[in-house]
């Protein structure tokens, strides 16, 4: 590939920081696996950064990233009607990146980005949960609309809870 060792061993550690991947000296590399208590403390975290994620965003967002989320929510609904949980997945994961990207602290966005990598490929089962998840993402449209930082807070809060209590639920009924 063209490619020395060194950048490739250079991107290993970074994975290996982010806790992607695990370097087994004289063994191998692998992809971490994550415990339910792991996911857990993620969306813990997820919980009280994306809150203040959606607070700093309230009153900074203009009509074009209003109209991107009201789009956003259109195609939710159709991906809720046509029961494709994994275009609904990948909406959700735009609908919170627009916030994230409004919210004007650079730091507290890679951190959601940090985590958001690790989040993305968990196949975590919402199904039930998502037409209260929409509802959630419609509630949070019209709070920052209206620049209620303390309403957009308290509902990625309620919303990020609802999440943990099904992946809690999920552990109980099969344990990682």
């Amino acid at each position: 590939m063209g490619v020395s060792r060194t950048p490739v061993w250079e991107a290993v550690a970074h994975l290996a920081r982010e806790g992607l991947v695990t370097n087994q000296p004289h063994r191998g590399v692998y992809v971490a696996v994550l415990s339910g208590q792991d996911i857990l403390d993620l969306y813990a975290v997820r919980e009280v950064t994306e809150a203040l994620a959606a607070r700093l965003a309230a009153g900074r967002m203009d009509e074009d990233a209003f109209a991107r989320m009201a789009t956003n929510l259109e195609r939710q609904s159709v991906a809720l009607a046509q029961d494709d949980q994994a275009a609904y997945s990948a909406l959700d994961a735009e609908f919170h990146t627009l916030i994230c990207d409004h919210c004007g602290n650079r730091p507290l966005q890679e951190v959601l980005r940090s985590i958001r990598d690790k989040i993305w490929p968990l196949k975590v089962p919402l199904g039930p949960l998502l037409p209260q998840l929409y509802q959630d993402h419609r509630a949070l449209l019209e709070a920052l609309r209206a620049e209620q930082p303390e309403q957009a807070e308290a509902i990625v809060r309620k919303h990020m809870q609802a999440i943990m209590e099904a992946i809690g639920q999920t552990m109980k009924e099969a344990p990682c």
